[in-house]
């Protein structure tokens, strides 16, 4: 199988893809199908140059596809992380200093409180519970090769959504301990 022909079934199976979850937009799959073709050539240790590559089962550009739209994915969701650390962080600290009989939320206490913890929230919170989701699409798409889109895309988005539920449970939870300490 050449290159070109890689490409072209990549493309087709990217297409499929964004057909079944809307995602990513058309501009991306030219550069998503390159990156799979990169990974590629990496994992058989091939030069940029080599065109012949070995066959391919539709097994296997299902699982390539899949794993490259995937860390994709997840790679776009880096920010949407670090927003949701800040805005628990946020509405926990309103929470704390309104329901407070000692502590009021006009004060520079609260002020310090929620501009300082909303950043280390996103720093902190965001990029753990990120890189526990990159970590999570490594082992769904490593334990169990052979899957169809849907099958990723399905076990991917219940451990993200899981580990948003865990996100917002454990922000809240230091947000709680940080008021009890230092408020």
């Amino acid at each position: 199988m050449t290159a070109d022909q890689l490409r072209a079934q990549l493309s087709e199976a990217a297409v499929a893809w964004r057909l079944s979850t809307g995602w990513p937009p058309a501009p991306e799959v030219d550069k998503l199908v390159s990156a799979a073709l990169a990974r590629v050539r990496s994992d058989r240790g091939l030069g940029p140059n080599d065109d012949e590559l070995s066959p391919f089962s539709e097994e296997d550009i299902v699982e390539l596809t899949a794993k490259t739209m995937l860390t994709a994915q997840t790679d776009a969701s880096k920010e949407s992380w670090g927003w949701w650390a800040t805005w628990v962080w946020v509405l926990s600290g309103i929470y704390f200093y309104s329901s407070s009989s000692t502590h009021s939320v006009l004060s520079m206490s609260a002020l310090l409180f929620i501009v300082a913890g909303m950043f280390a929230s996103a720093l902190i919170f965001g990029a753990l519970f990120q890189g526990l989701q990159r970590g999570a699409v490594l082992v769904i798409s490593k334990t169990v090769p052979r899957r169809t889109f849907d099958q990723y895309r399905g076990a991917v988005g219940l451990v993200g959504w899981l580990l948003l539920a865990g996100q917002i449970v454990v922000t809240f939870c230091v947000a709680r301990w940080v008021f009890l300490q230092f408020a």
